[in-house]
């Protein structure tokens, strides 16, 4: 059964000032005040790209109010608890990046545990969608240490929660506070499969991760043309900042070009690569690196 989570605009605003003006009215604000301050420096952290201490804001609070968080109803604290996830898998990559391997697989553990369904304070829906994001990462990182097989059953178990709670285009528009979007994830699978050398696979692949972003550009033009530029935010809920490539079609119809050359259907490789610099040029420009041709393959996934 999912939660119903009650309106949290003033229970985590950053402006403590005004949580303070109203706690004498709800004696919830007083309790949950500990965690809205930690969330507050948690943004601010990530922001300025210091994910370790982010992270041990979030998990410095929940163990200094653990009394508290025990007796707290079920997904009250759903904010935070989204939060810590996303803090986690960024941590875990940036852990993998630097080469501590070790590390990397211990946050990610971490990433895990929030994310397992016996935890009740944070939604079903966002709950399932930190998991597939958590599965996808790890399907990376044992990519990223030559174990292709190991990597190809998390990325498989990332599939099965998009495809059984239907985390497709429209409701990954919705996900974008987690950095998550579907075809990523086939995205990564086209590459795995690719490597491994089963080039059939990773074609269907390549063609669901078109599917899905071809859909959430249709649904983003639907939302902007019914409710002007200026409020497209309300068509889902605001997203942290997060850097790094967005998935593009242009990389998307790239690696169909690239599979269908292992498969010697030259044709079609060649309608992909047109296809590819036409919609480089519409989504980047003319003067990107990729519609120049230096670096479209960069986006082949993990």
């Amino acid at each position: 059964m999912d939660c119903a989570v009650p309106p949290e605009s003033a229970l985590f605003s950053p402006d403590t000032s005004k949580m303070e003006s109203i706690e004498a009215e709800d004696p919830r604000i007083t309790l949950l005040r500990p965690f809205a301050v930690a969330e507050s420096s948690f943004v601010q952290l990530t922001r300025q790209d210091k994910h370790t201490e982010a992270v041990a804001v979030l998990e410095t609070v929940l163990r200094r109010e653990q009394h508290t968080v025990r007796r707290m109803r079920p997904c009250l604290l759903t904010s935070l608890f989204e939060r810590l996830a996303i803090g986690y898998n960024t941590l875990a990559l940036h852990m993998l990046q630097d080469g501590h391997t070790d590390q990397a697989l211990r946050v990610f553990a971490k990433a895990e545990a929030v994310t397992d369904p016996a935890n009740h304070h944070i939604t079903r829906g966002a709950r399932l969608i930190l998991r597939a994001v958590t599965y996808n990462n790890l399907g990376c990182f044992y990519k990223t240490l030559g174990k292709l097989h190991t990597a190809l059953g998390y990325l498989r178990k990332a599939l099965q929660i998009e495809a059984r709670e239907q985390l497709s285009a429209s409701a990954a528009m919705a996900a974008e506070a987690y950095a998550f979007n579907p075809s990523t994830t086939h995205t990564n699978m086209c590459a795995l499969l690719s490597e491994m050398g089963d080039h059939q696979q990773a074609v269907i692949h390549a063609k669901t991760a078109l599917m899905i972003l071809k859909q959430q550009r249709k649904d983003l033009g639907s939302c902007t043309s019914k409710q002007g530029l200026q409020e497209v935010s309300e068509c889902g809920p605001p997203p942290l900042p997060v850097k790094g490539p967005k998935p593009l079609i242009c990389t998307a119809f790239f690696n169909l070009a690239c599979e269908y050359e292992h498969l010697r259907k030259e044709s079609e490789a060649m309608e992909a690569y047109l296809r590819a610099y036409e919609f480089a040029l519409d989504e980047l420009g003319l003067h990107h690196s990729l519609v120049l041709g230096k670096g479209l393959g960069d986006g082949r996934g993990c």
